[in-house]
């Protein structure tokens, strides 16, 4: 999780970067940095709180006197 967060925050500050040194000479190359900026965000963040509800389910079936159904283990696009 550390690694891709840290990935991620990297390709934002490169992007921003970027975006401030050609917003003025540059304002449709800016603009493309921005919507990187904000996908980048936003793809990053969806992995956190999928892992958080992933946690949260598997807490509620530890809590039950029911054993969770047999799966398999989640693979990397599922992370």
């Amino acid at each position: 999780m550390h690694d891709m967060v840290a990935h991620s925050i990297g390709i934002i500050a490169i992007q921003a970067g970027v975006g401030s040194r050609v917003i003025q000479t540059q304002p449709a190359e800016a603009r493309e940095a921005l919507r990187a900026i904000e996908a980048t965000s936003r793809e990053t963040l969806s992995g956190p709180r999928r892992t958080l509800v992933s946690l949260r389910q598997a807490d509620r079936g530890a809590t039950t006197s029911e054993q969770p159904p047999l799966a398999p283990s989640p693979g990397l696009a599922d992370v």
